[in-house]
């Protein structure tokens, strides 16, 4: 759908709904899209009351009714419950609801830069007379960082530690003998891989194929991208979070409750940590956040760890 045909849409979905008229607020945000749903967007609707600023709901036909968005200044409906990603319908509603800025939250579009881009591209086409303002990181920090191969090779070159691991694959022969190389249990992971999915650990050379096999299925399937590479696995690990604000280390948080390496509970707090390895996890997050520029204004951010225990090891993720 092209912006100017998901804009016609979006008016039309909404023509019948009477959205109160406020005064716009003065600053910077004076209005702002929330791209998400639930939770995430119900706390930052409170958030933006707060501070005084008009806030915009994106509701989809199967979310009408829910109480999640009752505190949004404006509701803009949008359909399927799949145009929370379509970036064009989202773009459409921010430009019908006068928004001046969006907050993607997280999951949905919050890492594609695609849709940075893609708002950028609205200013530059004259669809809005003013830009909109990305609540996040630039398109070309989340390239640097989306990529887990490219992520790596950042990281390896500047030092940041790793766990051992492989470039991009191509062939079954080079996985078995770099995975002897490395030791098993190694794990495989997809490239362009997310939330636990792509993922699969591998005990020994009879099951590397199988496994490799599964990974590149669903790379193709939800990612259109079947490049994998293998890391060392770590057995009974702990996935660590570093909060970081621009290119400042805030906090550190475990993901103590995980199922199928998707995080379910995280908990604050460093104790379990010795105060050499909580230093050198600080100072690596820190370096992380500058050398892809995250610490030029991208706001909030996070540097995820995996840390072994049992040789008080750690390495980027």
């Amino acid at each position: 759908m092209q912006p100017d045909e998901a804009i016609d849409a979006i008016q039309k979905i909404n023509s019948g709904i009477r959205n109160q008229v406020l005064p716009p607020r003065s600053g910077r945000l004076q209005k702002v899209l929330i791209a998400n749903r639930g939770e995430i967007a119900k706390r930052f609707f409170l958030s933006l009351k707060e501070e005084g600023i008009l806030s915009v709901a994106i509701v989809t036909d199967p979310d009408k009714g829910q109480t999640w968005y009752e505190m949004a200044d404006q509701v803009i409906m949008i359909g399927e419950s799949r145009n929370y990603t379509n970036i064009a319908t989202v773009i459409a509603a921010a430009i019908v609801s006068g928004a001046n800025a969006i907050y993607p939250g997280y999951g949905f579009l919050s890492e594609n830069p695609e849709f940075v881009e893609a708002i950028d591209t609205a200013y530059k086409n004259k669809l809005i007379e003013k830009p909109i303002i990305f609540m996040g990181p630039s398109a070309t920090i989340m390239r640097k960082v989306g990529n887990k191969l490219d992520a790596r090779q950042l990281a390896k070159q500047y030092g940041i530690p790793l766990f051992d691991g492989t470039e991009n694959i191509t062939d079954l022969e080079i996985a078995k003998t770099e995975a002897m190389r490395i030791g098993y249990p190694v794990i495989v992971k997809l490239n362009a891989g997310g939330g636990g999915k792509g993922m699969q650990s591998v005990y020994s050379e009879d099951k590397l194929a199988l496994a490799i096999e599964s990974c590149q299925r669903i790379g193709r399937i939800l990612y259109q991208d079947d490049t994998y590479y293998l890391e060392k696995y770590i057995e009974k690990p702990i996935h660590i979070e570093v909060q970081i604000f621009n290119g400042t280390a805030v906090g550190i948080r475990k993901c103590a409750v995980q199922r199928r390496n998707q995080k379910i509970i995280e908990e604050s707090g460093d104790e379990f940590l010795s105060n050499h390895t909580r230093i050198a996890l600080l100072a690596a997050a820190e370096n992380m956040a500058r050398i892809t520029g995250y610490d030029d204004g991208a706001g909030a951010g996070t540097v995820e760890f995996i840390y072994d225990p049992d040789t008080d090891r750690m390495g980027f993720l």
